[in-house]
């Protein structure tokens, strides 16, 4: 058998969770960062169970090929060097090695612009599904079964039950919602799981409160 083969679910790939599990890393990593949004250089460090055995899977092929947006079972994946070298994606990958204090099959995903770096740590938790789990500094549990709203704000009472009026008017349910707070820049991060797609037009409604500096729509991921 070669190297890449269609087993577990439908994939290109030897191993769900080298291979599938890291294409939606990569697919929703690029998600929460923005589809649409320009940058510079993707940097993907690999710890663990990713940096030991990841070449030999094809994790760094299968994680740049979610960061190109391609699904589990794109014969593409097999190219994606190639194929981000022709739409001029610079991308870089460092082999971290071994570090007991991340999960064993880690990521860490990191988009230079012109701004400060976006990153988002993700991990293959088997089967081909995933978890980010942390989210510039944020600590988040995303398995990318809801869609979600991510509100980046001043850390000032009123921005939850602002972002919820909003989602409540669009009759949309929230499933879940956490915040993390970070006093040491006076900012929070809250994450709305939601029951269907927040609609992106109604996102200046979410800026009328002045204290909110960011909102990101994201999809949920395909099922397997």
């Amino acid at each position: 058998m070669g190297i890449f083969e269609i087993i577990g679910p439908i994939m290109i790939g030897p191993s769900s969770s080298h291979t599938a599990g890291a294409v939606r890393i990569g697919k929703y990593a690029r998600r929460i960062y923005g589809v649409s949004k320009l940058f510079d250089l993707v940097e993907i460090d690999l710890f663990n169970s990713f940096s030991e055995s990841g070449v030999g899977h094809g994790t760094d092929l299968a994680i740049l090929s979610g960061i190109l947006c391609f699904n589990v079972d794109d014969e593409r994946i097999l190219n994606a060097f190639g194929i981000a070298k022709e739409m001029g994606i610079n991308y870089k990958f460092n082999f971290m090695g071994i570090n007991e204090e991340l999960p064993e099959n880690t990521a860490k995903i990191t988009f230079y612009n012109n701004r400060e770096p976006f990153y988002i740590f993700g991990e293959s938790i088997g089967g081909g599904l995933i978890r980010i789990f942390n989210i510039n500094g944020y600590n988040v549990n995303l398995f990318g079964r809801h869609p979600v709203l991510i509100v980046i704000a001043k850390d000032v009472p009123g921005i939850v039950a602002h972002v919820s009026k909003v989602i409540a008017d669009t009759g949309i349910n929230i499933a879940k919602a956490e915040i993390e707070r970070d006093s040491s820049i006076g900012e929070s991060l809250s994450v709305f799981k939601l029951d269907a797609d927040f609609p992106k037009d109604r996102l200046p409604l979410i800026f009328e409160n002045k204290n909110i500096k960011e909102a990101i729509t994201v999809e949920r991921l395909e099922e397997l």
